[in-house]
Protein backbone atom coordinates (compact mmCIF):
# COMPACT_ATOMS: atom_id res chain seq x y z
CA UNK A 1 0.00 0.00 0.00
CA UNK A 2 0.86 3.72 -0.25
CA UNK A 3 3.78 4.36 1.59
CA UNK A 4 4.66 7.36 3.77
CA UNK A 5 3.47 8.28 7.21
CA UNK A 6 1.58 11.57 5.94
CA UNK A 7 -0.09 9.32 2.65
CA UNK A 8 -2.88 7.79 5.20
CA UNK A 9 -6.04 9.06 3.04
CA UNK A 10 -4.35 7.00 0.14
CA UNK A 11 -3.83 4.36 1.97
CA UNK A 12 -7.03 3.95 2.92
CA UNK A 13 -8.13 4.25 -0.45
CA UNK A 14 -6.01 1.07 -1.16
CA UNK A 15 -7.47 -0.24 1.59
CA UNK A 16 -11.00 -0.13 0.58
CA UNK A 17 -10.22 -0.76 -3.36
CA UNK A 18 -8.50 -4.39 -2.11
CA UNK A 19 -11.36 -5.30 -0.23
CA UNK A 20 -13.98 -4.22 -3.15
CA UNK A 21 -12.46 -5.43 -5.68
CA UNK A 22 -12.18 -8.70 -4.66
CA UNK A 23 -14.19 -11.29 -5.94
CA UNK A 24 -14.17 -15.28 -5.76
CA UNK A 25 -16.55 -17.66 -7.82
CA UNK A 26 -19.66 -18.20 -5.84
CA UNK A 27 -19.66 -21.34 -4.14
CA UNK A 28 -21.58 -24.64 -5.22
CA UNK A 29 -25.11 -23.45 -5.21
CA UNK A 30 -24.92 -20.15 -4.97
CA UNK A 31 -24.92 -17.25 -7.91
CA UNK A 32 -23.40 -14.09 -6.14
CA UNK A 33 -19.27 -14.31 -5.89
CA UNK A 34 -17.72 -13.89 -2.57
CA UNK A 35 -15.93 -11.17 -0.68
CA UNK A 36 -13.43 -10.94 1.74
CA UNK A 37 -15.95 -10.77 3.97
CA UNK A 38 -18.07 -14.10 3.31
CA UNK A 39 -14.98 -15.88 5.08
CA UNK A 40 -15.16 -17.21 8.76
CA UNK A 41 -11.44 -16.00 9.27
CA UNK A 42 -9.36 -13.88 7.14
CA UNK A 43 -5.60 -12.89 7.45
CA UNK A 44 -3.58 -10.21 6.17
CA UNK A 45 0.28 -10.45 6.08
CA UNK A 46 2.70 -7.75 5.23
CA UNK A 47 3.72 -4.39 6.06
CA UNK A 48 0.12 -2.00 4.74
CA UNK A 49 2.20 1.05 5.54
CA UNK A 50 0.64 2.21 8.66
CA UNK A 51 2.51 4.17 10.91
CA UNK A 52 2.89 5.48 14.60
CA UNK A 53 1.29 9.13 14.08
CA UNK A 54 2.74 10.45 17.33
CA UNK A 55 2.02 14.30 17.73
CA UNK A 56 4.73 16.68 18.57
CA UNK A 57 4.30 16.82 22.50
CA UNK A 58 4.65 13.13 22.77
CA UNK A 59 8.24 12.57 24.87
CA UNK A 60 9.47 10.30 22.25
CA UNK A 61 8.49 12.39 18.80
CA UNK A 62 12.15 13.43 19.04
CA UNK A 63 13.41 10.54 19.15
CA UNK A 64 11.62 8.94 16.86
CA UNK A 65 12.27 11.61 14.30
CA UNK A 66 16.36 11.06 15.07
CA UNK A 67 16.52 7.53 14.81
CA UNK A 68 16.80 5.92 17.98
CA UNK A 69 13.00 4.72 18.28
CA UNK A 70 14.05 0.90 18.22
CA UNK A 71 15.53 0.99 21.22
CA UNK A 72 12.59 3.57 23.04
CA UNK A 73 10.11 0.95 22.36
CA UNK A 74 12.09 -1.93 23.18
CA UNK A 75 9.60 -2.61 26.44
CA UNK A 76 6.20 -4.08 25.35
CA UNK A 77 4.32 -1.92 27.90
CA UNK A 78 5.70 1.43 26.06
CA UNK A 79 4.21 -0.64 22.63
CA UNK A 80 1.20 -0.96 24.16
CA UNK A 81 0.93 2.44 25.03
CA UNK A 82 1.59 4.07 21.74
CA UNK A 83 -1.59 2.20 20.10
CA UNK A 84 -3.34 5.15 20.33
CA UNK A 85 -1.26 6.84 17.65
CA UNK A 86 -1.58 3.91 15.43
CA UNK A 87 -2.53 4.83 12.08
CA UNK A 88 -4.58 1.55 11.22
CA UNK A 89 -5.92 1.08 14.87
CA UNK A 90 -7.59 4.71 14.59
CA UNK A 91 -9.00 4.13 11.35
CA UNK A 92 -10.74 0.77 12.43
CA UNK A 93 -11.70 2.69 15.29
CA UNK A 94 -13.57 5.26 12.71
CA UNK A 95 -14.94 3.05 10.79
CA UNK A 96 -13.08 3.89 7.67
CA UNK A 97 -11.20 0.30 6.75
CA UNK A 98 -11.83 -3.25 7.33
CA UNK A 99 -14.85 -3.02 9.33
CA UNK A 100 -15.82 -5.80 11.29
CA UNK A 101 -12.60 -7.62 11.31
CA UNK A 102 -10.17 -7.47 14.59
CA UNK A 103 -6.66 -7.19 14.22
CA UNK A 104 -4.51 -9.14 16.73
CA UNK A 105 -2.20 -7.16 19.55
CA UNK A 106 0.71 -6.66 17.41
CA UNK A 107 2.52 -4.36 20.40
CA UNK A 108 3.49 -7.04 21.91
CA UNK A 109 5.75 -8.30 19.20
CA UNK A 110 8.73 -6.23 18.36
CA UNK A 111 10.02 -4.87 15.06
CA UNK A 112 11.65 -7.96 13.61
CA UNK A 113 13.19 -5.82 10.48
CA UNK A 114 14.74 -3.89 13.16
CA UNK A 115 16.91 -6.79 15.26
CA UNK A 116 20.70 -7.25 15.24
CA UNK A 117 21.04 -10.12 12.55
CA UNK A 118 22.53 -13.16 14.41
CA UNK A 119 21.27 -11.89 17.56
CA UNK A 120 18.24 -12.70 19.87
CA UNK A 121 15.74 -10.15 21.15
CA UNK A 122 18.64 -7.20 20.17
CA UNK A 123 17.76 -4.27 18.01
CA UNK A 124 20.40 -2.47 15.89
Amino acid sequence: MTPHAHKLKRRVEDCRYIVSSLLFAPPPGATEPTTLYDTSHLFFFGDMNFRLDLPASHPLYETAKQGGFADAIASESVRKDLVEYDQLTREMKKGTIFVGLHEGEFWRFKCSFKYKIGQVDEYR
